[in-house]
Protein backbone atom coordinates (compact mmCIF):
# COMPACT_ATOMS: atom_id res chain seq x y z
CA UNK A 1 0.00 0.00 0.00
CA UNK A 2 1.25 3.15 -0.68
CA UNK A 3 0.60 6.76 0.75
CA UNK A 4 -0.95 9.61 -1.54
CA UNK A 5 0.99 12.92 -1.34
CA UNK A 6 -1.81 15.68 -2.21
CA UNK A 7 0.45 18.16 -3.05
CA UNK A 8 4.21 18.19 -4.44
CA UNK A 9 6.82 21.00 -3.12
CA UNK A 10 8.57 22.74 -5.73
CA UNK A 11 12.54 22.92 -4.61
CA UNK A 12 13.72 27.01 -4.30
CA UNK A 13 9.73 28.18 -4.17
CA UNK A 14 8.05 28.95 -1.10
CA UNK A 15 6.20 26.63 1.14
CA UNK A 16 2.93 27.28 1.37
CA UNK A 17 1.37 26.72 4.89
CA UNK A 18 -2.21 25.02 4.16
CA UNK A 19 -0.37 22.22 1.44
CA UNK A 20 2.49 21.26 3.97
CA UNK A 21 0.07 20.68 6.54
CA UNK A 22 -2.30 18.84 4.07
CA UNK A 23 0.61 16.73 3.69
CA UNK A 24 0.90 15.71 6.66
CA UNK A 25 -2.40 15.13 7.54
CA UNK A 26 -2.20 12.78 4.48
CA UNK A 27 0.64 10.96 5.88
CA UNK A 28 -0.64 10.89 9.46
CA UNK A 29 -3.53 9.06 7.80
CA UNK A 30 -2.07 6.65 6.23
CA UNK A 31 0.14 6.11 8.74
CA UNK A 32 -2.58 4.64 11.07
CA UNK A 33 -3.95 2.84 7.74
CA UNK A 34 -0.93 1.01 8.04
CA UNK A 35 -0.51 0.14 11.33
CA UNK A 36 -3.24 -2.59 11.64
CA UNK A 37 -1.22 -4.40 9.06
CA UNK A 38 2.14 -4.21 11.26
CA UNK A 39 3.90 -7.13 13.00
CA UNK A 40 4.25 -6.87 16.26
CA UNK A 41 7.93 -6.08 17.96
CA UNK A 42 7.48 -9.41 20.01
CA UNK A 43 6.37 -11.14 16.36
CA UNK A 44 3.35 -12.50 18.41
CA UNK A 45 0.78 -12.13 15.35
CA UNK A 46 2.95 -14.23 13.04
CA UNK A 47 3.05 -17.75 12.75
CA UNK A 48 6.12 -19.85 13.77
CA UNK A 49 7.14 -20.09 9.82
CA UNK A 50 7.19 -16.33 9.67
CA UNK A 51 8.95 -15.65 12.20
CA UNK A 52 11.80 -17.70 11.07
CA UNK A 53 11.39 -16.03 7.11
CA UNK A 54 11.79 -12.52 9.38
CA UNK A 55 14.86 -13.73 10.98
CA UNK A 56 16.54 -15.19 7.71
CA UNK A 57 15.85 -12.25 6.17
CA UNK A 58 16.67 -9.72 8.44
CA UNK A 59 19.91 -11.18 8.97
CA UNK A 60 20.80 -8.71 12.10
CA UNK A 61 24.00 -9.65 13.71
CA UNK A 62 24.77 -7.45 17.28
CA UNK A 63 28.31 -6.28 18.63
CA UNK A 64 29.45 -5.46 21.58
CA UNK A 65 30.41 -1.47 22.32
CA UNK A 66 33.76 -0.86 22.09
CA UNK A 67 34.53 -3.90 20.08
CA UNK A 68 36.88 -3.56 16.83
CA UNK A 69 36.09 -4.40 13.41
CA UNK A 70 38.21 -4.49 10.82
CA UNK A 71 37.47 -4.22 6.87
CA UNK A 72 39.45 -3.60 3.86
CA UNK A 73 36.31 -1.34 2.43
CA UNK A 74 34.24 1.32 3.90
CA UNK A 75 31.23 0.26 6.01
CA UNK A 76 28.05 2.18 5.48
CA UNK A 77 26.92 1.10 9.48
CA UNK A 78 25.80 4.05 12.25
CA UNK A 79 27.06 1.96 14.92
CA UNK A 80 30.65 2.38 13.30
CA UNK A 81 33.17 4.46 13.52
CA UNK A 82 37.15 4.84 12.73
CA UNK A 83 39.43 4.86 15.01
CA UNK A 84 40.63 8.39 13.97
CA UNK A 85 40.45 10.31 16.83
CA UNK A 86 37.05 11.92 16.31
CA UNK A 87 34.88 13.53 19.12
CA UNK A 88 31.60 11.52 19.76
CA UNK A 89 28.77 13.40 21.75
CA UNK A 90 25.55 12.27 23.52
CA UNK A 91 22.41 12.38 21.42
CA UNK A 92 22.80 9.58 18.49
CA UNK A 93 25.29 7.83 20.57
CA UNK A 94 24.24 8.67 24.62
CA UNK A 95 24.50 5.64 25.29
CA UNK A 96 28.56 5.10 23.95
CA UNK A 97 29.29 8.19 25.48
CA UNK A 98 27.23 6.96 28.94
CA UNK A 99 29.40 3.70 29.13
CA UNK A 100 32.92 5.18 28.81
CA UNK A 101 31.29 7.72 31.69
CA UNK A 102 30.57 5.22 33.68
CA UNK A 103 33.52 3.26 32.99
CA UNK A 104 35.75 6.71 33.59
CA UNK A 105 33.69 7.68 36.79
CA UNK A 106 33.79 4.25 38.79
CA UNK A 107 37.85 4.58 38.34
CA UNK A 108 36.83 0.66 36.43
CA UNK A 109 39.58 1.07 33.72
CA UNK A 110 41.75 4.41 34.70
CA UNK A 111 44.41 3.78 32.32
CA UNK A 112 42.25 3.67 29.23
CA UNK A 113 41.97 7.49 29.42
CA UNK A 114 44.32 9.98 29.45
CA UNK A 115 44.31 14.71 29.08
CA UNK A 116 43.70 16.26 25.79
CA UNK A 117 46.68 17.44 25.75
CA UNK A 118 48.93 13.83 26.52
CA UNK A 119 46.13 12.69 23.79
CA UNK A 120 47.38 15.69 21.04
CA UNK A 121 50.87 15.35 22.24
CA UNK A 122 50.89 11.43 21.80
CA UNK A 123 49.17 12.47 17.99
CA UNK A 124 51.77 14.67 17.22
CA UNK A 125 54.54 12.93 18.42
CA UNK A 126 54.06 9.86 17.14
CA UNK A 127 51.30 9.45 14.70
CA UNK A 128 48.83 7.65 16.90
CA UNK A 129 47.17 7.40 20.77
CA UNK A 130 45.47 4.35 21.96
CA UNK A 131 43.70 6.12 25.00
CA UNK A 132 40.22 8.15 25.01
CA UNK A 133 39.93 11.13 26.83
CA UNK A 134 36.53 11.88 28.41
CA UNK A 135 35.16 15.55 28.97
CA UNK A 136 32.78 14.95 31.90
CA UNK A 137 31.95 18.96 31.28
CA UNK A 138 31.10 18.78 27.99
CA UNK A 139 29.47 14.94 28.04
CA UNK A 140 32.13 13.88 24.98
CA UNK A 141 34.33 11.13 24.47
CA UNK A 142 37.54 11.44 22.30
CA UNK A 143 38.83 8.25 20.73
CA UNK A 144 41.57 6.92 20.15
CA UNK A 145 43.26 7.25 16.67
CA UNK A 146 44.77 4.26 15.96
CA UNK A 147 46.92 3.78 12.15
CA UNK A 148 49.06 1.00 13.07
CA UNK A 149 49.02 -2.80 14.44
CA UNK A 150 47.18 -3.99 17.72
CA UNK A 151 48.82 -6.28 20.45
CA UNK A 152 46.73 -8.34 22.49
CA UNK A 153 47.00 -8.32 26.76
CA UNK A 154 45.56 -10.20 29.25
CA UNK A 155 46.58 -6.78 31.61
CA UNK A 156 44.12 -4.36 31.87
CA UNK A 157 46.27 -1.42 33.50
CA UNK A 158 48.11 -1.52 30.11
CA UNK A 159 45.11 -0.65 27.89
CA UNK A 160 45.58 1.21 24.93
CA UNK A 161 49.17 1.88 26.13
CA UNK A 162 51.76 2.61 22.99
CA UNK A 163 54.56 0.31 22.62
CA UNK A 164 56.98 2.06 20.56
CA UNK A 165 58.81 0.32 17.77
CA UNK A 166 62.58 -0.83 18.20
CA UNK A 167 65.07 -2.89 18.02
CA UNK A 168 67.82 -4.21 19.91
CA UNK A 169 71.20 -2.91 19.13
CA UNK A 170 73.23 -5.29 16.89
CA UNK A 171 76.09 -6.12 18.25
CA UNK A 172 78.32 -8.24 19.30
CA UNK A 173 81.29 -8.77 21.53
CA UNK A 174 83.29 -11.83 21.42
CA UNK A 175 86.55 -12.83 24.08
CA UNK A 176 89.05 -15.73 24.22
CA UNK A 177 88.61 -16.90 27.45
CA UNK A 178 89.69 -16.38 31.22
CA UNK A 179 93.07 -17.61 30.58
CA UNK A 180 96.41 -15.70 29.59
CA UNK A 181 98.06 -18.24 27.00
CA UNK A 182 101.94 -17.78 28.14
CA UNK A 183 105.12 -19.61 27.08
CA UNK A 184 108.54 -19.39 25.93
CA UNK A 185 110.69 -20.60 23.45
CA UNK A 186 114.85 -20.72 22.90
CA UNK A 187 116.75 -18.61 20.35
CA UNK A 188 120.36 -20.02 19.68
CA UNK A 189 123.07 -18.19 18.10
CA UNK A 190 126.68 -17.70 17.91
CA UNK A 191 128.46 -14.94 18.52
CA UNK A 192 132.36 -14.64 17.37
CA UNK A 193 135.28 -15.42 20.07
CA UNK A 194 137.13 -11.91 19.53
CA UNK A 195 132.92 -10.50 20.68
CA UNK A 196 132.16 -9.68 24.21
CA UNK A 197 128.55 -10.07 26.27
CA UNK A 198 128.22 -6.46 25.95
CA UNK A 199 129.50 -5.72 22.37
CA UNK A 200 128.01 -9.03 20.21
CA UNK A 201 125.23 -8.36 17.92
CA UNK A 202 121.85 -9.17 19.38
CA UNK A 203 118.68 -9.08 18.03
CA UNK A 204 115.65 -8.19 19.90
CA UNK A 205 112.27 -9.84 18.88
CA UNK A 206 109.23 -7.74 17.98
CA UNK A 207 105.49 -7.67 18.83
CA UNK A 208 104.77 -10.18 21.61
CA UNK A 209 107.63 -11.65 22.23
CA UNK A 210 110.18 -10.14 24.51
CA UNK A 211 113.83 -11.54 25.18
CA UNK A 212 113.73 -12.80 28.87
CA UNK A 213 117.70 -13.39 29.55
CA UNK A 214 120.59 -14.85 28.28
CA UNK A 215 123.14 -17.20 29.11
CA UNK A 216 125.91 -19.31 27.59
CA UNK A 217 125.40 -22.76 27.92
CA UNK A 218 128.71 -24.25 26.59
CA UNK A 219 130.22 -24.19 23.26
CA UNK A 220 129.44 -26.59 20.36
CA UNK A 221 132.33 -27.54 17.16
CA UNK A 222 130.63 -25.83 14.00
CA UNK A 223 133.47 -25.04 12.02
CA UNK A 224 134.48 -21.92 14.46
CA UNK A 225 135.86 -20.51 18.21
CA UNK A 226 132.42 -18.99 18.42
CA UNK A 227 130.14 -19.42 22.16
CA UNK A 228 126.89 -20.46 21.69
CA UNK A 229 124.56 -18.04 23.62
CA UNK A 230 120.85 -19.36 24.71
CA UNK A 231 118.40 -16.66 24.79
CA UNK A 232 114.45 -17.22 26.61
CA UNK A 233 112.37 -15.86 24.43
CA UNK A 234 108.40 -14.96 26.67
CA UNK A 235 105.36 -14.54 25.09
CA UNK A 236 101.59 -13.50 26.32
CA UNK A 237 98.37 -13.66 24.38
CA UNK A 238 95.78 -11.48 26.96
CA UNK A 239 92.30 -12.20 27.73
CA UNK A 240 91.04 -8.92 27.58
CA UNK A 241 90.79 -8.78 23.52
CA UNK A 242 87.47 -8.19 22.30
CA UNK A 243 85.65 -7.18 19.07
CA UNK A 244 82.28 -5.88 18.02
CA UNK A 245 79.92 -5.94 14.57
CA UNK A 246 77.39 -3.23 14.02
CA UNK A 247 76.23 -3.98 10.26
CA UNK A 248 73.87 -6.70 9.37
CA UNK A 249 72.99 -5.68 5.74
CA UNK A 250 75.40 -7.92 4.92
CA UNK A 251 73.61 -11.02 6.61
CA UNK A 252 70.04 -10.43 5.63
CA UNK A 253 68.50 -8.21 3.07
CA UNK A 254 65.18 -7.31 5.63
CA UNK A 255 68.25 -4.88 7.36
CA UNK A 256 67.90 -1.66 6.28
CA UNK A 257 63.82 -1.62 4.54
CA UNK A 258 62.82 0.15 7.13
CA UNK A 259 63.80 2.91 10.02
CA UNK A 260 61.91 0.74 12.43
CA UNK A 261 60.77 -2.74 13.33
CA UNK A 262 58.20 -3.00 10.28
CA UNK A 263 56.98 -6.55 9.51
CA UNK A 264 54.80 -7.26 5.84
CA UNK A 265 51.08 -5.78 6.40
CA UNK A 266 48.30 -4.84 4.35
CA UNK A 267 46.45 -1.08 5.25
CA UNK A 268 42.81 -1.18 6.31
CA UNK A 269 40.01 0.16 7.85
CA UNK A 270 39.77 -0.39 11.98
CA UNK A 271 36.78 0.49 13.31
CA UNK A 272 34.93 0.41 16.70
CA UNK A 273 31.08 -0.36 17.16
CA UNK A 274 29.76 3.14 19.15
CA UNK A 275 26.31 1.07 18.95
CA UNK A 276 25.34 -2.21 19.09
CA UNK A 277 21.93 -1.45 17.46
CA UNK A 278 20.40 1.24 14.76
CA UNK A 279 17.41 2.48 14.00
CA UNK A 280 15.02 0.71 11.60
CA UNK A 281 11.95 2.72 11.11
CA UNK A 282 11.31 6.08 11.70
CA UNK A 283 8.98 7.31 14.40
CA UNK A 284 7.54 10.77 14.77
CA UNK A 285 4.78 12.40 16.60
CA UNK A 286 2.57 13.95 13.82
CA UNK A 287 1.89 16.73 16.53
CA UNK A 288 5.04 17.84 17.62
CA UNK A 289 5.77 18.01 13.68
CA UNK A 290 3.30 20.50 13.44
CA UNK A 291 4.32 22.22 16.49
CA UNK A 292 7.69 22.63 15.29
CA UNK A 293 6.75 23.13 11.80
CA UNK A 294 5.01 26.50 12.83
CA UNK A 295 7.99 27.59 14.05
CA UNK A 296 10.05 27.16 10.83
CA UNK A 297 11.53 29.70 8.21
CA UNK A 298 10.00 29.90 4.93
CA UNK A 299 12.25 28.43 2.35
CA UNK A 300 12.85 32.14 1.27
CA UNK A 301 13.32 33.81 4.20
CA UNK A 302 10.66 35.74 4.28
CA UNK A 303 9.02 35.66 7.82
CA UNK A 304 12.16 36.46 8.93
CA UNK A 305 13.68 38.97 10.63
CA UNK A 306 16.37 41.05 9.20
CA UNK A 307 19.57 39.71 11.63
CA UNK A 308 18.07 36.15 11.36
CA UNK A 309 18.23 36.66 7.75
CA UNK A 310 22.38 37.23 8.25
CA UNK A 311 23.31 33.69 7.63
CA UNK A 312 27.22 34.43 8.09
CA UNK A 313 27.73 35.42 11.83
CA UNK A 314 30.10 37.31 13.21
CA UNK A 315 33.70 36.42 13.30
CA UNK A 316 34.79 34.86 16.73
CA UNK A 317 38.55 35.63 17.69
CA UNK A 318 39.74 32.51 19.79
CA UNK A 319 43.19 31.52 19.03
CA UNK A 320 43.69 27.34 19.18
CA UNK A 321 47.10 25.30 18.79
CA UNK A 322 46.14 23.15 16.47
CA UNK A 323 49.94 21.17 16.19
CA UNK A 324 53.16 22.06 16.66
CA UNK A 325 56.90 20.17 16.08
CA UNK A 326 55.82 18.22 13.14
CA UNK A 327 57.79 16.73 10.22
CA UNK A 328 56.14 16.08 6.82
CA UNK A 329 57.76 14.74 4.52
CA UNK A 330 55.08 14.02 0.90
CA UNK A 331 52.50 13.46 3.76
CA UNK A 332 49.28 14.57 5.32
CA UNK A 333 47.82 15.08 8.65
CA UNK A 334 44.10 15.49 10.06
CA UNK A 335 43.39 17.29 12.66
CA UNK A 336 39.80 17.65 14.03
CA UNK A 337 38.34 20.76 15.28
CA UNK A 338 35.57 19.64 17.42
CA UNK A 339 37.02 21.02 20.58
CA UNK A 340 37.21 24.28 19.63
CA UNK A 341 34.17 24.97 16.66
CA UNK A 342 31.13 25.08 17.76
CA UNK A 343 28.79 21.71 18.57
CA UNK A 344 26.32 21.96 15.71
CA UNK A 345 26.12 20.67 12.25
CA UNK A 346 26.83 23.58 10.12
CA UNK A 347 30.35 24.79 7.84
CA UNK A 348 32.98 27.14 9.52
CA UNK A 349 34.87 29.62 8.23
CA UNK A 350 38.42 29.70 10.41
CA UNK A 351 41.43 31.89 9.74
CA UNK A 352 44.92 30.26 10.22
CA UNK A 353 48.38 30.14 9.93
CA UNK A 354 51.06 28.39 9.71
CA UNK A 355 55.05 28.37 9.38
CA UNK A 356 58.70 26.04 9.81
CA UNK A 357 61.78 25.43 8.66
CA UNK A 358 63.42 23.71 4.96
CA UNK A 359 65.48 21.05 5.35
CA UNK A 360 69.33 21.98 5.73
CA UNK A 361 70.45 20.58 2.19
CA UNK A 362 71.18 22.36 -0.66
CA UNK A 363 67.89 22.06 -3.41
CA UNK A 364 65.28 20.95 0.04
CA UNK A 365 61.92 22.26 -0.84
CA UNK A 366 58.37 22.16 1.01
CA UNK A 367 55.05 22.64 -0.69
CA UNK A 368 52.44 22.71 2.33
CA UNK A 369 49.25 22.92 1.33
CA UNK A 370 45.42 22.93 3.40
CA UNK A 371 42.63 21.28 2.67
CA UNK A 372 38.99 19.65 4.41
CA UNK A 373 36.07 17.89 3.87
CA UNK A 374 33.95 20.68 1.74
CA UNK A 375 37.34 21.32 -0.28
CA UNK A 376 37.42 19.83 -3.36
CA UNK A 377 41.57 19.82 -3.44
CA UNK A 378 44.52 21.25 -1.40
CA UNK A 379 45.41 23.99 -2.04
CA UNK A 380 48.87 25.59 -1.29
CA UNK A 381 49.40 28.10 1.52
CA UNK A 382 53.75 27.99 1.68
CA UNK A 383 56.55 26.51 -0.31
CA UNK A 384 60.18 27.50 -0.04
CA UNK A 385 63.58 25.83 -1.18
CA UNK A 386 66.62 26.37 0.27
CA UNK A 387 70.32 27.14 -1.77
CA UNK A 388 72.65 26.55 0.79
CA UNK A 389 73.35 24.12 3.84
CA UNK A 390 71.21 25.94 5.97
CA UNK A 391 67.20 25.75 6.54
CA UNK A 392 65.07 28.51 5.56
CA UNK A 393 61.85 29.86 7.09
CA UNK A 394 58.25 29.51 5.33
CA UNK A 395 55.11 30.65 6.30
CA UNK A 396 52.07 31.26 5.34
CA UNK A 397 48.02 32.16 6.07
CA UNK A 398 44.63 30.77 4.77
CA UNK A 399 40.48 30.97 5.00
CA UNK A 400 39.33 27.34 5.28
CA UNK A 401 35.41 26.41 5.60
CA UNK A 402 35.53 23.31 7.70
CA UNK A 403 32.84 21.00 7.63
CA UNK A 404 30.64 19.80 9.86
CA UNK A 405 33.05 16.41 10.52
CA UNK A 406 35.29 19.46 12.05
CA UNK A 407 38.76 17.93 10.15
CA UNK A 408 40.78 20.18 8.38
CA UNK A 409 43.94 18.83 6.83
CA UNK A 410 47.83 20.00 6.78
CA UNK A 411 49.93 18.08 4.37
CA UNK A 412 53.67 18.80 2.39
CA UNK A 413 53.72 17.60 -1.25
CA UNK A 414 57.25 17.63 -1.29
CA UNK A 415 59.67 14.56 -0.91
CA UNK A 416 61.69 16.54 1.58
CA UNK A 417 61.09 16.97 5.06
CA UNK A 418 59.48 19.79 6.01
CA UNK A 419 59.24 20.69 9.50
CA UNK A 420 56.27 22.09 11.07
CA UNK A 421 56.88 24.79 14.02
CA UNK A 422 53.06 25.83 14.58
CA UNK A 423 50.03 25.83 13.11
CA UNK A 424 47.25 27.76 14.28
CA UNK A 425 44.17 29.04 13.83
CA UNK A 426 43.11 32.52 15.06
CA UNK A 427 39.44 33.61 14.67
CA UNK A 428 36.07 31.17 13.20
CA UNK A 429 32.83 32.17 12.03
CA UNK A 430 29.32 30.13 10.55
CA UNK A 431 28.84 30.26 7.18
CA UNK A 432 25.36 30.13 5.35
CA UNK A 433 23.41 27.34 5.98
CA UNK A 434 25.32 24.79 4.41
CA UNK A 435 25.05 21.21 6.62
Amino acid sequence: MTIGIPYSLVPGSKAKAEEVNANFIALKNGIENLDSSKVNKDFSNLTASEIETVKETIGVTYKNVGEIVYSTIPLIDNGLHLLDGALIRTGAYTDFVNYIKHIYETDMAPNIFCSEEAWQTSVNTYGECGKFVYDSENETVRLPKIDGLLQGTSDLSVLGNLVQAGLPAITHTHTRGSMDITGKFYVRGYKSASETSTNGTIYEPYGAFTRSNNSTTGAYAVGDSGTKYQYTMNFKASNSWSGSTSNNSSVNSIYGKSTTVQPQTVKCFIYIVIANNTKTEIQSNIDDIFTDLSGKADSDGTNMTPSVKKFDSEWVGETYNVASSVSLNNSTNNYNLSSYLPDDDYCYEVIGSVYGNTGSTSGDYVDIRVSSSVIDSAYRVASARTRSSSTVSWSGTFVMVVGPDRTISLGNSSSYNASVSSFKIFAYRRVGTNK
